[in-house]
């Protein structure tokens, strides 16, 4: 997958392109170089539109779906005060919708003095997609009387954790472990033994709670006291102790009740505009992505305390 749009080759869209997408693609569209190729996939379509991409690239590239008007102009500054009073040139500039290892639909408009980010105000995803909520699936069965196990929850949890955590390495410039996190999440998706992956898993947490450049690199940084626990360091270490109580439960064939494995073991899910602007506002703007990755799996205000998640 390419980090950049001058690096790839093919723009894949998954499901339906919402008004809200319809601008961001466009504009990523008209900066991949040509041969290049565009298709729209579903679900069960995945394999044949990829197929037909590949085809259509080896034929010197194409865009299947049409184009569209890209508007592309050049943000310029303003002038505004500063925290000491002093008249400096003010840039805004908008984060997200797509991103590589960004939050889907996420857009936080920043306004910059330097690198500082002087005011962050949060626009969250309302339309990023359909149907159910996947890090939700262990309980889907439960409406056909199917039994959700304990080692069932444990899986998908670690799932969305090791993918938590392989954005937040990427992000953070160290591929190795993120690329470890991504293979570890992907086997666990395909069903790998406990044990193999019980031996991998620890390993790695082992290898990122020894790194003192990590810790160095993230401490004090992205700190809130009220909504989110501790700084990035922090937040990173109570993953990896929550994958390590997980790691128990992964061959567990004990029944769940319907509103999800106990509360106290997972981190609280927060809204991204609850708690961005105070933890962006006066950061530098390189840290800003970092602080985002290191948060929750986003979850809307009345999708906490759903099964899966903590009331707050």
């Amino acid at each position: 997958m390419a980090l950049n749009p001058a690096d790839a080759d093919l723009v894949v869209v998954a499901g339906p392109l919402t008004p809200r997408f319809t601008e961001p693609v466009e504009r990523i569209w008209r900066q991949v170089p040509r041969p290049r190729a565009f298709v729209r996939v579903r679900e069960h379509e995945v394999g044949d539109r990829l197929d037909t991409a590949s085809v259509v690239l080896s034929r010197g590239g194409e865009h299947e779906d049409g184009g569209g008007e890209v508007r592309n102009g050049l943000v310029m500054a303003d002038r505004g005060t500063d925290r000491d009073g002093l008249a400096l040139d003010r840039l805004h500039v908008p984060l997200g919708p797509l991103l590589p290892n960004w939050p889907a639909g996420l857009v936080v408009h920043t306004t910059l003095q330097g690198d500082v980010i002087q005011h962050a105000q949060v626009d969250t995803p309302d339309e990023v997609g359909v149907g159910e909520d996947f890090w939700r699936w262990p309980w889907w069965p439960a409406g056909t009387g199917e039994k959700i196990t304990s080692g069932g929850v444990a899986r998908i949890r670690l799932v969305e954790l090791l993918d938590a955590l392989g954005r937040l390495f990427a992000v953070a410039g160290w591929l190795d472990v993120a690329m470890r996190a991504g293979v570890l999440r992907d086997f666990l998706l395909e069903g790998a033994e406990s044990a193999w992956v019980r031996r991998r898993l620890l390993r790695l947490i082992t290898r990122v709670r020894r790194s003192r450049t990590w810790r160095w690199l993230t401490a004090e940084l992205g700190e809130h006291r009220h909504s989110v626990v501790g700084d990035v360091s922090t937040r990173c270490s109570a993953w990896l102790n929550e994958m390590e109580r997980l790691l128990v439960d992964l061959d567990s064939i004990e029944s769940v009740p319907l509103d999800g494995p106990g509360s106290g073991d997972r981190s609280v899910p927060v809204s991204p505009q609850r708690v961005l602007p105070e933890l962006l506002e006066g950061t530098e703007f390189a840290s800003a992505r970092l602080i985002v990755a290191s948060l929750e799996p986003w979850r809307s205000p009345d999708e906490v305390g759903s099964p899966g998640g903590v009331d707050d």
